[in-house]
């Protein structure tokens, strides 16, 4: 399945995906003693950015998921051969808490204006993602925005996909499936996140994987394939 999020033509996305999932901890506590709901991202960024634009965006991310009520947590990972993977330690997947993201210059078997996109299965799931850093490069010559915040912001968008599942956009806010000039300057002032729903949406699959056995969460995964390049190069909701 694909879910498009267009900007004058920009677009963001889904689609078929294996997931391996496992029973693990994913709250941590707030700065008031209560308990945060964590989501873990992986992230490969394969289009050669600079490190500190990556930090940015990874904070940028995260402030829009701390509005929500989620804690990201970040692990970069070598840009290596896609085949290679699934064993490595750093992109290990589960469903819902483990998720992957991939950074690249541009989009692969999508019009040239995609954001990204993020792969689910056919039940719903899925823990991989990509971003497209070229068609963002091109919205700054339109918008007065940095880099580091629409990676960011793009980048959430396309997690969300993933904890949410099919049917995730909405009419406004960031998972509004066409982003026009409102959305870019809700996002210059801070202000673009996810609407109530979405927040407990997720915050209760998140809470539900951390409460189920692990043997409970492995009967929602498909088996894995050797190797990722078997996979399509687009999900079927591209935004």
């Amino acid at each position: 399945m694909k879910i498009q999020t267009l900007l004058r033509g920009v677009t963001l996305g889904f689609g078929l995906l294996w997931i391996v999932s496992i029973g693990v901890s994913n709250t941590r506590a707030d700065s008031s003693g209560g308990r945060r709901s964590t989501v873990q991202i992986s992230v490969y960024n394969d289009a050669g950015l600079k490190p500190g634009t990556i930090r940015s965006a990874e904070e940028e991310a995260t402030a829009v998921f701390r509005r929500a009520g989620i804690e990201a947590e970040w692990k970069n990972c070598p840009s290596e051969d896609i085949s290679a993977r699934v064993s490595k330690p750093c992109g290990q997947a589960a469903y819902p808490t483990k998720l992957v993201l991939r950074i690249e210059k541009q989009p692969r078997g999508l019009v040239p204006e995609a954001f990204g996109v993020a792969y689910l299965s056919q039940d719903g799931q899925g823990a991989y993602c990509d971003v497209f850093v070229e068609p963002m490069e091109d919205l700054q010559k339109t918008f007065p925005v940095s880099l580091d915040s629409i990676l960011g912001h793009v980048a959430a968008h396309e997690i969300a996909h993933l904890l949410l599942g099919p049917h995730s956009h909405s009419p406004n806010g960031l998972m509004r499936a066409q982003w026009n000039s409102h959305t870019i300057e809700e996002l210059r002032r801070g202000s673009l996140g996810f609407n109530s729903a979405q927040s407990i949406a997720m915050t209760d699959r998140l809470e539900f994987a951390g409460d189920t056995a692990t043997s409970a969460l492995a009967t929602m995964a498909e088996p894995a394939p050797a190797t990722l390049s078997a996979l399509p190069s687009q999900c079927p909701n591209s935004h």
